[in-house]
């Protein structure tokens, strides 16, 4: 079916009223039915308004999760899934894939191998970095107080924040003095991450942006002042750019 066709029913149910069926509540189905987009236990005329306020009208997404929509089993839910929706309600064609949900879209993996929640896990999630979190502090002078690694083991974006601290007890008050940090991103094999270093005002300070599954790494130094260094925030953020695991990424965050 091509897109005009398809876009002639988008405009047949709108003029019909049919799509406001698409604006019930959002309640989880027992158990997840391909071609079930709207929850309903039933693959209706509902589900085909549900796709179209989706795909035309900023509508609400699929539920309990875009797969369940996917009748071609490609990966997403497009134009050419709403044309099998509409060959299968009005002119006996196929029935949706019972494997809508074993591949995942991208950016979505399936971690718990539970079909009922599908690809239950986003990788992609563009985080935003005024809402990092705080992930530990270290003394970022290269001779100084003692000073372990902050280590960050997670899946998926993020941004995270961190504290230097200057060690007062090994430098001379008012003096000039070097401070470092060194953030090494190691990602899980098949999974490409990009690694950002920014202040804590969010302004951009260094990247390290490889390509494919390899590790990411940054050294950053900064001129200081003994004594008037005591806290400064930092923020790292964790980029995703494709590929799919369901391991960790593994961020050590230190001095050198």
């Amino acid at each position: 079916m091509s897109l005009l066709s398809v876009r002639c029913w988008a405009g047949i149910l709108l003029a019909a009223g049919i799509c406001a069926l698409s604006a019930g509540p959002a309640t989880f189905a027992q158990s997840l039915t391909c071609g079930d987009v709207d929850a309903s236990q039933a693959i209706d005329i509902g589900d085909l308004s549900y796709t179209v306020d989706f795909l035309f009208f900023s509508g609400p997404r699929p539920i309990p999760i875009d797969c369940v929509g996917d009748w071609d089993a490609s990966g997403g839910l497009d134009i050419s899934d709403l044309s099998a929706q509409v060959d299968y309600l009005f002119f006996q064609g196929s029935p949706p894939s019972q494997n809508c949900c074993t591949k995942c879209s991208a950016g979505y993996v399936d971690c718990d191998g539970n079909q009922s929640n599908g690809c239950e896990v986003l990788l992609d999630s563009n985080p935003i970095c005024a809402q990092p979190v705080y992930v530990g502090q270290f003394y970022a002078e290269e001779a100084s107080c003692s000073s372990p690694t902050i280590y960050v083991l997670e899946r998926g974006e993020r941004f995270v924040q961190f504290l230097t601290l200057d060690c007062n007890a090994t430098c001379v008050p008012g003096q000039p003095e070097q401070f470092n940090m060194h953030l090494v991103l190691v990602p899980p094999p098949g999974v490409d991450y990009d690694l950002y270093l920014y202040t804590d005002g969010c302004a951009e300070v260094k990247s390290s942006v490889q390509s494919g599954s390899l590790t990411e790494e940054i050294r950053y130094t900064w001129a200081g002042v003994c004594g008037r260094e005591d806290a400064q925030f930092w923020r790292a953020e964790i980029r995703y750019k494709g590929g799919e695991s369901c391991e960790t990424w593994t961020l050590a965050i230190s001095r050198f």
